[in-house]
């Protein structure tokens, strides 16, 4: 019978342990405004009304990045502190502040932090969703932007239009 019990408390034991691993992050954006977040390599997108769910791991903290659909607002960045429990915020636009996250539970505040300026980048960006997901696959931004082709040097067109005939010339 003690044994019966002992193996009867061991395994409630492993369910609560393991049922404590799920752990989520609730965002809502102020005016359903809609939105996507980075988290590492992952990205999420906000459901139409601007809400959205992220399940974390509850020991860690995180940086999440942000973003708005064609660029309306630059990509912010959030670091979001360990709870060790589900959290939800509130994507608020202060006029004072810029973008906060708001905790629905304590009322704290968290402030974006500001942005690294970033050298001026000919082009156009891109807001195609797949090129978004690449961008943040290689987690370089870079490559969304469509770059001017280069202009030929006037001085060395002409070598490389010869060694273009000479090519040509081998093959026929």
């Amino acid at each position: 019978m003690k044994k019966i019990t002992a193996l009867v408390i061991f395994i409630l034991c492993l369910f609560e342990a393991h049922a404590q691993q799920n752990r989520f992050l609730y965002l809502e954006a102020d005016r359903g405004q809609l939105f996507y977040v980075r988290v590492g390599t992952q990205v999420w997108s906000a459901e139409l009304g601007g809400h959205l769910i992220i399940p974390i791991r509850p020991d860690s903290s995180y940086q999440i990045s942000v973003g708005f659909p064609k660029n309306q607002y630059p990509e912010q960045v959030f670091d979001v502190p360990k709870t060790g429990k589900d959290a939800g915020y509130i994507l608020k636009l202060l006029s004072d502040k810029g973008w906060v996250l708001l905790n629905i539970q304590s009322l704290e505040l968290i402030i974006a932090k500001p942005v690294q300026a970033t050298s001026q980048i000919e082009g156009q960006r891109s807001t195609n969703s797949f090129a978004v997901l690449m961008a943040n696959a290689v987690n370089d931004t870079l490559i969304l932007y469509d770059r001017p082709k280069a202009k030929p040097d006037p001085i060395a067109a002409p070598l490389l239009a010869s060694k273009k005939k000479r090519q040509q010339s081998r093959i026929v």
